[in-house]
């Protein structure tokens, strides 16, 4: 599931904040509501207001453009630990070797 988020997440900097498609942010809706579902709930937080953000911009002046970057990031920097997270509890249970297969 965060692989999936991470992926959906990906879209934004090749639009850019002020062009993300509406295919793009369903992605990132979807991907808030499986992770929701399965248990990593402040990532799915995260998603859920960067999603919100984006469909609450009336107008993205300054301030807007802020606030959604800064969600954005927030939610772009839970996925990434996490991911590192699970992935060093990954390497931990198979052994120190696990690394350099």
């Amino acid at each position: 599931m965060l692989d999936e988020a991470m992926s959906a997440m990906s879209a934004v900097p090749h639009s850019g904040l002020r062009h993300l498609t509406a295919p793009a942010r369903s992605r990132i809706d979807e991907a808030a509501t499986a992770l929701s579902r399965t248990g990593p709930t402040r990532a799915a937080t995260l998603l859920r207001v960067f999603v919100d953000t984006l469909e609450g911009k009336a107008a993205l002046d300054r301030d807007g453009l802020a606030a959604l970057s800064g969600a954005r990031l927030d939610a772009q920097l839970h996925l990434l630990v996490s991911s590192e997270v699970r992935s060093s509890r990954t390497d931990f249970t198979n052994g120190p070797q696990a690394r350099f297969r």
